[in-house]
């Protein structure tokens, strides 16, 4: 028997747990009530532990990483202004179904306060647990370190089975260093812990087989007998790794697709079916051919009120809403659809393998489909010198060899998901839920270690995105990360300008009037990142020419008009 291993004290033990899941990187802020779990992981020389800039930075590094890996992301924070700082980026993975696992220190045991209604007994003690129940799949204190092993398989399962999302592991101080026990009981307790959760989740899985299977026939039957059926993709499709049989059951049925935020990626541009990106600023195609079908067929997406406008009834208006999701409460949630179906989606495509539409509906696809590539290229307001839709089109069509996109909140956000040319294999990430300004250049940071070192993404955010965010340039400089960061500069910020000017009489409080940015050239040459400025297609493209295309980062500041607006909007069309 290894003495050593049977003596392994919990961070040892958490530092072997985290590499046999095969992560290579974790994301902190160091503190004093992480140090020993940090150190170990160092010592390991296995685990790279990166060092950002705030706990909220890491939490989206960490979801950054989870989403291309499919692995799950790792965030530490020490306790009380540690562990709060982690709170936006926990909903962010919560919202966003990200597997994400938030790990912070506790102070010792021996100064945990002694009653709920003490406020605090120990130096920066705080009850995260109690703070993030309601964002997290599991939440826990860690009692002793002979309970860890359990709870930590427990974390992992919830974290990365059914509907994915963030688990939270709170250690104290002194647990940290105290051996878990035998090593052969804690993978006894593993595998138990493990098969525990995996058989819960198959009977709930089961139970609604018998049920929904009986009505897979029945929808098959409805998508072939409509005559204007569609397909609405929601970020589901990536979630359960299924995008090459979502791509293969499209083209097979010829269905047309217009897809949610989070499925921007869904489809590449490329495919004739792909009719784009819908909502409250989506394309008007899109939006026009969402409201002429008879039969909707959602998959996994939740319909939320930026995806169908606040009408409800105008939304579902003459048309049969089939859903599909793997979350029940997703299902009854405020659009009821006609058919709800609770079930995987790999599971669904393999059912309708069969699949054939009604030749009405073959002429409807084929003419949506003409409709959309004709109207491909129209760009809101024209008149705008410089238009950042057809910024983003340029940005695109010369960075076809990219991996993806990471895109921050705002309207451009809004002109990516419109006008990003997606190739087969890249990906499209943003804050979808949460909506989190400050969001891309952390993700980026784990987006760019969870893949090959010459993969390069652009990073696509606002002026006031950046200032929430800024100090991450330095952890992108130092570890000379391979990101194109392209700054949409309109001074002022735009989402909520735009509906300041709507709603506000054009009184632009703290969005114009009281905010101001600095000098972006001298902060990003601060931070020894080569830097380029445009404010023509012409500037645009010749800095891409010259830039994008070496190793490492580089900033391309893109000057807006503050007169540019996300159109068109919902019910203005």
């Amino acid at each position: 028997m290894d003495n050593k291993a049977d003596n392994q004290v919990l961070s040892q033990w958490l530092s072997s747990e985290i590499e046999q899941l095969g992560i290579n990187t974790v994301f902190a802020v160091s503190g004093g009530m992480i140090v020993f779990l940090l150190d170990d992981i160092d010592r390991s020389q296995r685990v790279q532990v990166v060092s950002m800039k705030n706990e909220q930075a890491a939490g989206f590094a960490a979801e950054g990483l989870s989403r291309i890996s499919g692995k799950p992301g790792i965030a530490f924070a020490t306790s009380g202004p540690g562990a709060t700082n982690l709170i936006t980026a926990i909903g962010s993975a919560y919202f966003d179904s990200s597997p994400v696992i938030f790990v912070t220190g506790q102070v010792n045991t021996k100064e945990k306060k002694l009653s709920p209604e003490q406020r605090q007994n120990g130096f920066q003690e705080l009850d995260i647990v109690s703070s993030v129940r309601h964002l997290t799949k599991f939440a826990a204190y860690v009692p002793s370190a002979e309970a860890f092993p359990e709870l930590w398989r427990e974390a992992v399962a919830q974290a990365t089975t059914g509907r994915p999302g963030p688990v939270l592991l709170d250690i104290p101080i002194d647990v940290q260093q105290k051996p878990v026990g035998l090593r052969e009981l804690a993978v006894e307790t593993k595998d138990a812990m493990s098969h525990e959760i995996d058989s819960r989740f198959r009977k709930r899985i089961n139970r609604g087989n018998r049920r929904e299977l009986r009505q897979l026939a029945y929808v098959s039957s409805m998508i072939a007998a409509a005559e204007r059926p569609l397909v609405l993709a929601g970020g589901g499709i990536r979630l359960s790794n299924t995008s090459d049989l979502f791509r293969s059951f499209i083209q097979r049925t010829n269905l047309p697709v217009v897809n949610s935020l989070m499925a921007v990626d869904a489809l590449p541009s490329t495919f004739s079916q792909r009719i784009g990106f819908i909502g409250s600023y989506g394309l008007r195609d899109a939006n026009q051919t969402l409201m002429e079908s008879d039969l909707l067929l959602v998959l996994g997406s939740r319909l939320d009120i930026r995806q169908t406008g606040p009408d409800i009834g105008q939304f579902k208006k003459n048309k049969t809403i089939v859903r599909l999701d793997v979350d029940r409460h997703e299902l009854s949630g405020r659009i009821r659809s006609d058919v709800e179906i609770d079930l995987p989606i790999r599971e669904f495509f393999q059912s309708l393998s069969d699949l054939q539409l009604d030749a009405k509906a073959e002429a409807w696809s084929s003419q949506v489909q003409q409709r959309s590539q004709a109207h491909r290229d129209h760009l809101e307001q024209p008149e705008l010198e410089f238009n950042p839709n057809r910024a983003i089109q340029l940005i695109s069509q010369r960075l076809k060899s990219c991996a993806g996109y990471v895109v921050d909140v705002g309207q451009h956000q809004m002109w990516a998901a419109q006008s990003a040319i997606i190739s087969e294999s890249q990906r499209f990430m943003t804050s979808g839920g949460m909506g989190a300004m400050g969001f891309s250049l952390p993700a980026a940071v784990g987006v760019a270690l969870s893949t090959d070192a010459n993969s390069d993404f652009a990073v696509i955010l606002g002026d006031g995105c950046l200032q929430m965010c800024l100090p991450e340039l330095e952890t992108i400089a130092a570890m000379n990360l391979n990101l194109k960061i392209f700054l949409f500069n309109n001074r002022q910020h735009g989402m909520v300008a735009q509906f300041q000017e709507r709603n506000t009489s054009g009184r632009y409080v703290a969005t114009r009037k009281g905010y101001s940015v600095p000098d972006f050239k001298r902060v990003v040459e601060a931070f020894d990142i080569g830097y380029s400025r445009a404010d023509s297609y012409e500037s645009l493209e010749d800095s891409i020419v010259r830039n994008c295309f070496r190793p490492g980062p580089h900033f391309f500041e893109l000057e807006i008009s503050n007169h540019a607006l996300a159109l068109p909007r919902l019910g203005e069309e």
